[in-house]
């Protein structure tokens, strides 16, 4: 007489082994999601309904530091070395991103005139800079409604003044400041060049001026006012 065949398992025990199958498939998924997020930084680009491309960058090794940025609308060529700025009266992109405590920021173009200022951590420059924005800040009134927004770029743990946001602390910087990216995705998208940079952007969403360098109270002053007039 033949072997019985061995008895086929029941319909609970095959929903056992789906089920484990399934959880372990899940696991592996997880364990991917934090092999690439805890790995160098990617992006993805998409557009809108209306063809606008949004860029995302995505990830970040140093969490707090640097944050993932999107940028919607169009990136602005960089700030030519000399001759006329063929940006001023182009639309601004947005960007959206968080602070080193995680809440969201977003620069969006309209609304209230704002002063971006891209720094480094650890630059001499950028420290004499905030001093002067200080300075001008104090000696007052500044354009009605302007917003001061810092940039970070540039982070490097192997850079001196890290991290920016103990740097920026203790050179009693008090606007709000957005972290950038590994990438740099929202210097890249202003066209940034060095350090430090400022471009101010009108109510009307459009770039008005963009400068590279360090530069007094005065000048500083008259850029900007005659910026928004």
């Amino acid at each position: 007489m033949p072997p019985l065949p061995p008895p086929r398992p029941s319909r609970r025990g095959r929903r056992l082994v789906i089920g484990a199958v399934v959880t372990v498939l899940a696991v592996a998924a997880v364990v991917l999601a934090v092999v690439v997020l805890d790995g160098d930084e990617t992006e993805t680009t998409s557009t809108t309904p209306d063809g606008t491309p949004v860029t995302t960058a995505v990830g970040g090794v140093d969490a707090g530091e640097r944050q993932p940025v999107t940028v919607i609308g169009e990136p602005l060529p960089q700030l030519p070395q000399s001759g006329d700025d063929q940006v001023l009266g182009l639309a601004a992109p947005t960007i959206e991103g968080y602070g080193f405590d995680g809440a969201p920021i977003v620069v969006e173009p309209g609304g209230r005139p704002k002063l971006l200022v891209f720094l480094v951590h650890g630059s001499p420059e950028c420290e004499r800079e905030i001093a002067v924005i200080r300075e001008w800040a104090a000696a007052g009134p500044l354009p009605d409604d302007l917003e001061i927004i810092g940039i970070t770029t540039g982070t490097n743990p192997n850079q001196p003044g890290y991290p920016p946001s103990q740097w920026l602390a203790g050179l009693q910087w008090e606007w709000p400041v957005l972290a950038d990216s590994d990438g740099d995705d929202a210097g890249t998208a202003y066209g940034l060049t060095g350090h430090p940079y400022f471009v101010v952007v009108g109510d009307d969403g459009t770039v008005k001026v963009r400068f590279s360098g360090e530069i007094g109270v005065d000048r500083l002053a008259a850029l900007v006012g005659t910026a928004l007039n």
